[in-house]
């Protein structure tokens, strides 16, 4: 599918969908931001750890990432 038609009368889609059981570890770090709900991510740890986090900014402007919790005891709805 071509990028400028990505997008055009598709829904958008969630962590939910995808399953953050499909999220495999790489040599560092990263997160998957969840499409559905903005400034929720899921951050994926090089030992295979998933945690949910939230993203916001202070008023300098500076992002503040805070764990919610590890995925291996909630959902994404819970979280």
């Amino acid at each position: 599918m071509e990028l400028a038609q990505r997008g055009q009368g598709m829904a958008r889609g969630s962590l939910a969908d995808k399953g953050v059981e499909a999220f495999r570890p790489r040599a560092k770090m990263y997160s998957c931001p969840d499409p559905a709900l903005p400034s929720f991510h899921v951050r994926v740890m090089p030992s295979g750890v998933k945690s949910f986090v939230a993203v916001a900014k202070d008023p300098r402007g500076k992002q503040i990432w805070t764990t919610i919790g590890k995925t291996s005891g909630a959902k994404r709805d819970e979280a």
